[in-house]
């Protein structure tokens, strides 16, 4: 995860707590990530166009020093989170493509009388 810059409050839910970020490549643009907010999660928002880039740098109010740590633990314990959410559902679908179908009863395969003169048995 890229390092954080501040917090912007998402446009989407209102969760005053979204972290902003900057990207590596592709320009540098910020994007912010919401996550815990009061409807759920809104996720990784990346809105690189001049009005999605004014907005966050408006609106985004710069994290501390000594605000840091506490930051970085919060967004591992988060991430966290949702890699165990993840993982659990992962397990779930494997466990339910694992359970055995219920057997039904084969039917004879119909043959016509030409594929019948064609098999070999």
């Amino acid at each position: 995860m890229n390092q954080i810059l501040g917090h912007v409050t998402c446009p989407l839910c209102g969760n005053g707590s979204a972290t902003v970020h900057q990207q590596k490549n592709r320009g540098n643009k910020k994007y912010f990530r919401c996550y815990n907010g009061e409807h759920g999660d809104c996720g990784t928002i990346q809105c690189t166009g001049a009005g999605g880039q004014r907005f966050i740098s408006h609106n985004m109010q710069a994290i501390k020093s000594e605000q840091l740590t506490e930051v970085v633990e919060d967004a591992k314990q988060t991430a966290k989170e949702e890699s165990i959410k993840t993982a659990t559902k992962g397990q779930r679908l494997v466990e339910k493509n694992k359970a055995p179908k219920p057997e039904t009863e084969t039917q004879p395969k119909k043959r016509s009388r030409l594929t019948a003169f064609f098999e070999d048995e």
